[in-house]
């Protein structure tokens, strides 16, 4: 699971994302990478509809966050809920209601930056595992990309006319157990592409929630300053007496992106090369990700709302980077104990229960909650797949233990030089 050691080390010293996630972890047990994910996907609410980052086809600024951890204890739903609490106040329009159907979120789309909250995912997983409503799914993965959504129904007396709304910038952020993600997802979700598609951190709470709250007066400066994001797009919100210059679109990477940028993707191809094929297309979609997270930090600083050329610059992207890498970390740690089919799930079961130091074939047996019949197939089966391996304990009863792998952990590779804001010569690796 992520540290809040490592969150804090990747965020940017200053800004409303560094202010938000301090004030937020402050008043909450909930993990900083909750609260992470959260800021970014309120960021994402002030931006103007047409920012973007000038690829072939042009990259948007919405987001989707997940928020992965145990039960109970892992602060999903307080992380949520906080990020509703800044951003109703601060952006009133942007909440959007959980839709019932393809068509009803095709018809609450309005053109705008807007957001739905899911403080429980694994309820949207399972109402859509099956059925009409596995359409949204599909509906999500497609305005994941801004595509356009909706079908045009012939205009006749009675039929109301449905037309594709041609700029949605949906952002969705939920929060969900890795059981839910194995009892109610689906291999085709990783395979198609719907899951790889979210940001995804996966944390514990390592700190507990103070008893009384009295960081009111932070969050309303945190929604002022949210608000004013919002309405510095360069038009439309703005007195028109006092009307500044529209904001010029992004350039590009600056000189100094360009290197750390091509080091990137080489390192991403190490990492897809060592991965599961699982995982493939969240790696794949890491660029997308560090791109959006970048040109969100460049709102949030202040780059992109100077009204002046302007390009993405090296220290932002590697705050990005080094974001997006404990995302690649947490996928990899969530899919690695997923499995879709019962065979695969009898054989996981048993072999956590087997463990790492000698256990009685009887107490196997008893932990993994397998009859005699099936554990003994399932035993042999990881036997001849080489995961684990019998051993004499010396008083005749067999054991088993199980068989390091070392290619089940994923190295990451300290990538990324954060370049300090207040200038050259004081950067930190990690």
């Amino acid at each position: 699971m992520i540290s809040e050691k490592q969150v804090w080390a990747a965020l940017p010293s200053s800004g409303f994302l560094r202010s938000y996630v301090s004030w937020a972890s402050r008043w909450t047990g909930a993990p900083v990478g909750f609260h992470t994910i959260a800021g970014l996907c309120l960021l994402s609410q002030t931006v103007p509809t047409d920012y973007s980052f000038p690829w072939a086809s042009p990259l948007r600024m919405n987001f989707y966050g997940l928020l992965v951890g145990p039960s109970g204890m892992g602060g999903k739903g307080r992380s949520i809920g906080i990020a509703r609490e800044v951003l109703t106040p601060a952006v009133p329009a942007a909440e959007m209601e959980q839709p019932g159907s393809p068509q009803g979120c095709s018809e609450s789309l309005s053109g705008k930056p807007q957001i739905i909250f899911y403080d429980e995912f694994g309820d949207f997983l399972e109402k859509t595992k099956v059925g009409q409503l596995s359409a949204l799914r599909t509906t999500f993965t497609n305005l994941y990309d801004c595509a356009k959504v909706g079908n045009k129904l012939v205009d006749r007396p009675g039929k109301r006319k449905l037309e594709a709304q041609p700029n949605p910038r949906l952002s969705l952020l939920g929060g969900v157990t890795p059981a839910f993600l194995e009892e109610f997802g689906s291999k085709t979700d990783w395979d198609g592409g719907f899951m790889s598609r979210f940001f995804t951190i996966y944390a514990t709470s390592e700190r507990k929630p103070p008893s009384d709250f009295q960081g009111r007066e932070e969050r309303d400066h945190l929604v002022t300053l949210l608000s004013a994001l919002a309405s510095d797009t360069g038009g439309g919100r703005e007195d028109l007496f006092n009307a500044r210059p529209a904001l010029c679109p992004c350039g590009g990477w600056s000189t100094d992106a360009v290197t750390l940028w091509d080091e990137w993707m080489e390192e991403k191809d190490r990492i897809a090369a060592r991965s599961p094929p699982l995982i493939s297309g969240a790696i794949d979609r890491a660029s997308a990700c560090i791109v959006k997270i970048a040109m969100l930090l460049a709102w949030d600083r202040g780059d992109a709302r100077e009204r002046v050329r302007w390009f993405l610059p090296a220290d932002l992207l590697s705050h990005a980077i080094a974001l997006t890498s404990l995302h690649l970390e947490s996928i990899t740690e969530v899919a690695a104990g997923l499995v879709f089919d019962r065979d695969a799930r009898d054989e996981r079961d048993m072999f956590r229960a087997i463990g790492t130091t000698p256990t009685l074939h009887r107490k196997a047996l008893r932990d993994s909650g397998l009859s005699a019949r099936r554990g003994a197939e399932t035993i042999r089966t990881l036997m001849e797949k080489g995961r684990i391996q019998s051993v004499n304990g010396g008083d005749g009863e067999v054991r088993y233990v199980q068989i390091p792998d070392p290619s089940n952990v994923i190295p990451f590779k300290p990538l990324v030089r954060i370049v300090d804001e207040d200038g050259p010569g004081s950067d930190d690796l990690f």
